[in-house]
């Protein structure tokens, strides 16, 4: 039986923070001024690019708008608004 993937909340901001570091860590690497398996190299391309991935997935969301369709009155309700304001005046 397979087990069931793990899931995690985790804030953009923290993934960007993430994003940043391991991106300067492969930068020394590229440079030379670190050295560490190539493994770990592929390992964080990976992450980066599922980081990305992820953080892009929910910026992309739209929310559902209210669609809103506004229709101005006719002559004739305009005609009609103002006879029940009148009546309302002479019941007062």
């Amino acid at each position: 039986m397979a087990s069931k993937p793990q899931t995690a909340t985790v804030r953009v901001k923290d993934l960007s923070l993430a994003i940043k570091a391991m991106n300067t860590l492969l930068g020394a690497k590229e440079n030379g001024e670190m050295e560490f398996a190539t493994s770990v190299y592929h390992d964080f391309e990976s992450a980066i690019c599922n980081f990305q991935c992820e953080i892009a997935k929910i910026r992309g969301k739209k929310r559902d708008s209210i669609k809103i369709h506004i229709q101005h009155p006719t002559e004739e309700e305009r005609n009609f608004q103002k006879d029940i304001r009148r009546m309302w005046k002479q019941g007062s």
